[in-house]
């Protein structure tokens, strides 16, 4: 018999073109939503697979009404607080500057009324203004207050024009054509300036604001102010919270129109990954991630959403909010997929939302042919396009392993301790000592990061410090249990020396079953990273869960490394299994997407199905040529011939940046002379040669080498490189390609974002209002991805203002 392998010990060895109607951008970031109902999912076969062969407050003075004997009917202060802005009343004592520019002449017996006073019950006596400085340059400029309703703005308007004269915190209008920059305000680098920069002051300080999630108040601060006043010898550009807000909205309106106009024409199809989550204020955030590939094989990501989600949190009124963000950026017709987390009200959403969309699309090539049919061919399909998310399911599939080796929780077993805290004991009672390896060492971690002495105590012993997990995070437990094994002699010394960690010392025998429970959960911690990527991962979704699912069966089976694993390890594994085989089998009665995906690596092709799924591989194979032909039929084009050169990376067109000039046509009669040549030297070629899609899913993987070491990333960049030098060679598989590689594995970057929004929500900012939090999210967002910076340079507003106008004129007519 073979020796046993000791995990522990290896562990420690280890180390295109606008045609899309205009849209209205007013109602982009309408808070009040209209909601709406939902259908059901179209049945499918799960193929078979076979096992693979690879603080304090004030104290007032209490009444004798609320004294102890009538505590009962005391009202609490804040229950009598109203909560409403009090009138000014009495004697105005503060007056505006502009009136020391004017010589005041009482009109006697004449009054006027505000503006807003339409019951005229409010009179004010009339005066004369006539201004100083006009009058000692012989001119005679005067007004009354009755012809201006008591408004001061004509009196500063006179000032600023005449006599250059600014209220406080306001300086001289610059040139129609001048933006202000570091430069003009006489701020320059020791290098030089750089040539390519474009923005302007109050755009970099709006930049700074939204990046750093400021609170708007402060460029109203006094120290602000000043260190603008000694920096530049003016007062900052922003000079108010007012001002600042109406430019973030701006800002925010150009965001939501570049969004709108890149989709427009780079995209063809996109995929949505979307969650929902609850703001620490009690407010439902509704975020939307668009996904998409570009016409140069490039990957595309952008927050187009981060709404509240009013009323019930149902699919439902999920399914409404989703439709209204579509129709707002024209996506109706180009939504492919949706990825989302296992909650039951995602099915139906895909349900309602596909419901909705069917009153103006249709979801299948045949129905075009009916006749009368004037709808148009989309390409949600309901439940059918719903995309499980992969880094949920992992989640789900570690804590029900978990659960079976009673590993326990950070809530309970921080109770413990702030139990003992509380009697004052110095031990820990039996009745509380876990049973479980998993859990007596979290006791042990916790009791020792509770206090600073017993840290520094541990560190006299140990290299790294320890680490304690958290219940939301099952990879936390992970990282525990690999500095504590790690540091598995330190942890001994202290259990040794410490009183209270006597009874919770660990065995050898224990520590082996952590090693080996550390082994068999580093998979699926290992794919979790790997779908937790910004880079799409679908393409690998059947590839994961294949793998994973080869390595439950070894350690159920003891084959390997595994052939003297502990049982309850081998039953916590048959747990994970199944919950795997659970969502598995969803997945595959839903959805053809993810083995759509898979075959478009051509390093792979057909060869993981028919390695899996055996015989079961051939209806999957035909199943997916019957949809491939489906959305990308054969046309009536003169196909090039096999040795046809493939454009190299500097030959194809530059990406479609917004903005951006996408380079000259080709004049017609060119066109038709190179189409003439093809179609005269390779029309035979062309008739005789096999189907595109029959050809890729018969023929086997290229031939390519592997590096050694290749990231993830590298792994994505090198296949959309791939499709992009050969898409002229397979133009209906690259069509396929560029539209299913770029759908997301899971929705981790909409957690991401939920994760900005707990940073952003701070105790100072607590009572921020959910629109306030969409603009300051999808700004930051859009802001921090590079490509849009460079893309967005030279797109200044009458670009923006001229498509706006083109976009009216075009639906005028």
């Amino acid at each position: 018999m073979p020796p046993r392998v000791n995990p522990v010990d290896a562990l420690s060895a280890r180390r295109s073109h606008r045609n899309v109607s205009a849209q209205n951008y007013a109602q982009m970031d309408n808070p009040w939503r209209r909601r709406s109902r939902s259908a059901s999912p179209s049945p499918a076969i799960r193929p078979h697979r076979e096992r693979s062969p690879l603080p304090s407050s004030s104290q007032e003075t209490v009444t004798p009404s609320e004294s102890a004997t009538n505590v009962s009917h005391r009202i609490p202060d804040i229950m009598k607080k109203t909560w409403e802005k009090k009138s000014r009343t009495g004697a105005r004592t503060k007056w505006s500057p502009v009136y020391e520019h004017y010589e005041s002449v009482e009109l006697i017996g004449e009054v006027y009324y505000k503006r807003e006073d339409k019951a005229r019950k409010t009179p004010y006596a009339d005066v004369r203004r006539i201004c100083i400085l006009c009058h000692e340059n012989g001119k005679t400029t005067e007004s009354t207050d009755s012809s201006r309703f008591g408004s001061s703005s004509n009196l500063w308007t006179h000032l600023k024009t005449s006599h250059k004269i600014y209220p406080d915190g306001m300086s001289a209008p610059a040139p129609d054509n001048f933006q202000p920059n570091l430069s003009s305000f006489g701020v320059t680098s020791k290098k030089g300036a750089d040539p390519t920069a474009t923005m302007t002051l109050d755009e970099a300080i709006i930049e700074w604001i939204i990046d750093t999630q400021q609170p708007f108040d402060i460029v109203d601060n006094e120290k602000w102010k000043r260190m603008w006043k000694i920096a530049l010898s003016r007062s900052c550009p922003i000079n108010s919270h007012q001002t600042l807000r109406r430019r973030i909205e701006k800002e925010f309106s150009n965001c939501q129109f570049r969004m709108y106009e890149e989709l427009k024409i780079s995209a063809e199809t996109v995929s949505l990954s979307l969650d929902v989550w609850k703001t620490p204020n009690r407010k439902y955030i509704l975020a939307v991630i668009c996904h998409w590939t570009t016409e140069d094989f490039e990957d595309r990501q952008l927050v187009i959403h981060f709404g509240h989600l009013r009323g019930a949190h149902t699919g439902e009124n999920m399914a409404k909010e989703i439709h209204e963000v579509l129709q707002n950026f024209g996506l109706e017709q180009k939504l492919l997929a949706i990825c989302g987390d296992n909650a039951s009200n995602n099915p139906t959403l895909c349900r309602n939302l596909h419901r909705f969309l069917k009153q103006r699309f249709v979801d299948s090539v045949d129905k075009l042919a009916i006749p009368g049919n004037e709808k148009k061919l989309m390409f949600f399909k309901g439940n059918e396009s719903f995309i499980r998310c992969l880094a949920h399911v992992l989640n789900l599939v570690a804590k029900s392993m978990l659960k079976v080796l009673k590993a326990g929780s950070h809530r309970d077993t921080k109770r413990i301790i702030e139990q003992m805290r509380a009697d004052k004991r110095e031990t820990f009672r039996i009745d509380e000592t876990p049973k479980s390896a998993i859990a007596r060492l979290r006791l042990i971690v916790l009791w020792i990061l509770a206090s600073e002495q017993r840290v520094d105590k541990y560190m006299e012993h140990a290299s790294v410090s320890l680490d304690y997990d958290v219940d939301t995070r099952w990879n936390a437990l992970l990282k525990m249990l690999e500095i504590a094994i790690r540091e598995r002699s330190a942890i001994n010394r202290m259990c040794a020396e410490c009183k209270p960690l006597e009874p919770l010392a660990l065995s050898e025998t224990e520590w082996m079953f952590l090693g080996e429970t550390f082994q068999v959960m580093l998979p699926l911690y290992e794919k979790t990273l790997l779908v937790s990527q910004t880079a799409p991962t679908i393409f690998q979704s059947t590839e994961i869960y294949w793998d994973l699912d080869d390595h439950f069966d070894e350690v159920i089976e003891m084959q390997g490394n595994w052939e003297h694993v502990d049982p309850q390890i081998q039953e916590a594994v048959r747990a994970g299994r199944k919950t795997l085989e659970d969502y598995t089998g969803k997945m595959d009665a839903e959805t053809i997407i993810p083995y759509a995906a898979a075959v478009l690596d051509p390093r792979v092709k057909t060869y993981l199905l028919k390695a899996h799924l055996k015989e079961g591989a051939i209806d999957v194979i035909d199943h997916l040529r019957a949809h491939f032909n489906e959305i990308s039929p054969a046309a009536a084009e003169v196909t090039p011939p096999p040795n046809f050169p493939n454009p190299t990376a500097s030959t194809l067109p530059s990406t479609s940046f917004v903005g951006r000039s996408r380079g000259l046509q080709a004049p017609s009669n060119r066109q038709r002379m190179l189409r003439d040549i093809q179609a005269e030297l390779y029309s035979t070629i062309a008739a005789s040669d096999i189907d595109e899609v029959d050809e890729w899913l018969n023929s086997a993987p290229i031939q390519e080498s592997v590096p050694e070491r290749m990231t993830a990333e590298q792994d994505v960049k090198w296949l959309m490189a791939w499709w992009r030098a050969n898409q002229s060679r397979y133009p209906r598989m690259a069509k396929i390609a560029r539209r299913y590689l770029s759908v997301p594995a899971s929705e981790v970057g909409v957690e991401r974002l939920f994760s900005r929004g707990r940073d952003l929500l701070g105790l100072r900012r607590y009572a921020l209002q959910p629109a306030t939090i969409k603009m300051l999210t999808v700004l930051k967002a859009f802001q921090s991805n590079k490509h849009w910076l460079e893309a967005m340079t030279d797109l200044r507003e009458e670009v923006i203002d001229a498509d706006i106008d083109l976009d009216i004129e075009l639906i005028s007519k």
